[in-house]
């Protein structure tokens, strides 16, 4: 439907830019060093819906990456969607 695509279009867009920003840092755990920022905050909701909606996500192996490492973090684990009171069942 026309609102995945416009979905897949912008997010990405806005993946591929990060992507190219993290070519830069093969070897950093986070968006930006060894500690999570903003931008891990950020990315790892992204992805979850990214995922949700099965675009696909080959081309941005370095987002990968770090959300797998940042979905590895206590803080992150705790904030998942689905660990929420109000997630459905």
């Amino acid at each position: 439907n026309n609102a995945m695509l416009m979905y897949g279009y912008g997010v990405g867009k806005g993946f591929a830019a990060l992507e190219a920003m993290l070519s830069s840092r093969p070897d950093a755990p986070c968006c930006f060093g060894a500690e999570p920022t903003l931008a891990d905050v950020v990315l790892v909701p992204q992805m979850y819906n990214a995922e949700r909606f099965a675009l696909d996500l080959g081309a941005f192996p370095n987002l990968v990456r770090v959300a797998e490492h940042c979905r590895g973090l206590e803080a992150f684990q705790v904030a998942h969607p689905d660990r929420q009171p109000d997630a459905a069942p």
